[in-house]
């Protein structure tokens, strides 16, 4: 299994220019850094076989290894509004079309922290159905179920009302389309203790707990809705008009549109006290949401029918690691590739040792232009970033048929199987079955 990997924060670095490397090893362990101009990286041994050669003062000496981890999965985040204080009941609605009900705990919406037990969340239970849990941060916390499971790729109201003057809380799954022979339309009240919400902020598809987050959702969300005070459940549906009854819009603590700035990973409230937030690990917008009717399949003619953001809980954008190793380049520095190469031991089997690409180009400004060979080389880092973790050769059935022969699977193919934590490419699959549709340089490339 390989003992060090890494990443650069960039791919294309000019002379004068400083690159920043992220490395995980073994805890304490040693390792080297140095380096390399790349001649050839084939090492295939019929073929001329791996070539580089030093780069003269760019040996970066003795670093102390350290793990790194990788939180993988989007959600959304809405930090604490002084507008949430002062609410003793309040209401939280969502329409939600759940990719993988079955699949166990899947936070939905809520004010939550699961590290202290306190606050309101809206999720999916360990049986694929609609709950709700209220915590008055003493860890007796109630949960409250629908008992019907959910039904995967179909659109549900999903709301939950907890009312202090009657120390209850309600919870309502109404689905948009009914379906002959399934029962899955719920609304059960159960007694509550009063929540504790205080500095709590809003979370969407995943659960927070503590400084992290678990129990990611797969699947759309659509126009988060938090109310102040108790909604009636035969007014649920009004919370998501445009516009808003002027009774419930005066009530509004947060309505988010995911059709607003689409192209951002900003989330933006259009509630009266416009509290935006943001999406963390880039998962994937402009969806058809439950207003779609197929009148117009160009999301940007008709963002109200693509307002919503597909999770999944294998998305990755940023690894999000710490700096180990800088490097800044000589002003002189010819352009071409190179690695930093790393060295933890001498492992034969090359599990102790990395090499991280990285491509230098000629100066920028006036100063490239001078001299400046006639022939252009054109790095395909799109390609690399579309490559990037390709799993189909571990997973993809009958590979061998294709290759003609029996799979011989490299030290980097069992840790990329071991760690789906690295993400994956462009030619593989969510956990849901859903395409990936977005990939990261920003993490390790095996």
């Amino acid at each position: 299994m390989l003992q060090i990997i890494g990443y650069a924060d960039r791919f294309s670095v000019a002379p004068g220019e400083t690159v920043h490397f992220m490395v995980s090893a073994p805890e304490g362990r040693p390792y080297t850094a140095r380096v390399l101009r790349l001649i050839h990286g084939d090492a295939n041994p019929d073929g001329p076989g791996f070539k580089a050669e030093p780069v003269p003062g760019a040996d970066l000496g003795l670093h102390r290894g350290r793990r790194q981890r990788i939180a993988m999965g989007s959600w959304g985040r809405v930090p604490h509004h002084p507008c949430l204080d002062g609410h003793d009941s309040l209401t939280l609605a969502v329409m939600i079309w759940p990719t993988t009900p079955g699949r166990g705990r899947q936070g939905l919406l809520g004010r939550w922290d699961e590290a202290c037990h306190a606050g309101l969340l809206l999720e999916i239970d360990a049986q694929g159905c609609l709950a709700a849990r209220v915590g008055d941060g003493s860890r007796a916390s109630v949960q409250v179920g629908t008992g019907k499971p959910l039904q995967p790729r179909q659109w549900y109201l999903a709301a939950m009302s907890y009312d202090a003057g009657a120390g209850t809380v309600t919870l309502v799954q109404r689905p948009l389309r009914a379906f002959a022979g399934i029962d899955d339309a719920a609304e059960v009240t159960a007694p509550a203790p009063p929540p504790a919400l205080m500095g709590l902020p809003v979370t969407m598809a995943a659960v927070a707990d503590g400084g992290g987050v678990v129990s990611h959702y797969n699947g759309k969300l659509d126009s988060p809705r938090l109310v102040a005070g108790v909604v009636p459940t035969g007014r649920l549906e009004a919370l998501f008009q445009a516009p808003c009854p002027g009774d419930l819009a005066a009530r509004l603590l947060g309505a988010w549109d995911f059709a607003r700035e689409t192209r951002t990973t900003r989330i933006v409230d259009v509630g009266p006290h416009e509290f935006g937030g943001e999406l963390v690990n880039l998962p994937t917008r402009a969806m058809k949401g439950f207003r779609w009717d197929g009148s117009e399949h160009c999301w940007w003619r008709k963002p109200e029918h693509y307002g919503a953001i597909h999770f999944h809980d294998t998305d990755l954008y940023d690894a999000g690691w710490e700096v180990d190793v800088q490097w800044t380049l000589p002003t002189d520095l010819r352009s071409g590739v190179y690695a930093l190469h790393l060295a933890c031991g001498e492992a034969e089997d090359g599990t102790e040792e990395d090499l991280i690409p990285f491509f230098v180009r000629p100066p920028r400004g006036a100063a490239g232009k001078i001299g400046r060979p006639k022939l252009a080389y054109l790095i395909p880092s799109a390609a690399y970033m579309a490559y990037a973790n390709d799993r189909n050769h571990l997973e993809a059935e009958g590979a061998e048929m294709v290759i003609g022969r029996l799979l011989v699977y490299q030290p980097s193919d069992l840790y990329l199987q071991e760690h789906p934590e690295l993400g994956r490419s462009l030619y593989d699959s969510h956990s849901d079955g859903s395409g990936v549709s977005i990939s990261s340089r920003l993490r390790p490339i095996l």
